[in-house]
């Protein structure tokens, strides 16, 4: 089985909330699910800093989400880039996060350059750990097909 192709068909399907439901809605379950997905859709797109601007409250609640599911390493790596954003809490707005990415100097984008390239070297696999976490809530999931 191809278990990211199980994870991108999941994501499209209604047995998750992403794009249905508010986030602040959702369970805890579903907010881990969506938080993983957006957080691997926006750094792929367009880094941190598209994450950022575009996640809402996901953005704050990554860290979270990822060391739930066993990735520690790039739970740490999303910590400290949320820590060089803002040393407070995340804007509550799209258009009020823009504007502090907008503001943010050409040293403060280079370490994000970084932290980027940190993340992209996937020191967990997030594939597997998303995987095993979606097969243990087969009460939110469904069930998973065996591997």
């Amino acid at each position: 089985m191809d278990k990211q192709q199980f994870l991108i068909d999941l994501a499209a399907s209604d047995r998750t909330d992403i794009g249905r439901i508010d986030f602040n809605n959702q369970s805890e379950p579903q907010r881990i699910f969506s938080t993983i997905w957006l957080l691997e859709s926006h750094l792929s797109s367009g880094g941190f800093l598209d994450f950022f601007c575009y996640s809402d409250e996901a953005a704050s609640f990554a860290p979270t989400a990822l060391r739930s599911i066993g990735a520690q390493a790039c739970a740490d790596i999303v910590g400290r880039a949320l820590h060089a954003l803002s040393t407070e809490s995340l804007p509550d707005t799209a258009a009020a996060r823009e504007r502090l990415v907008d503001s943010l100097d050409d040293d403060i984008r280079s370490a994000f350059d970084d932290l980027d390239a940190e993340f992209y070297e996937y020191p967990d696999s997030l594939t597997e750990l998303l995987f095993a976490y979606v097969a243990s809530q087969p009460a939110v999931f469904g069930e998973v097909p065996a591997t």
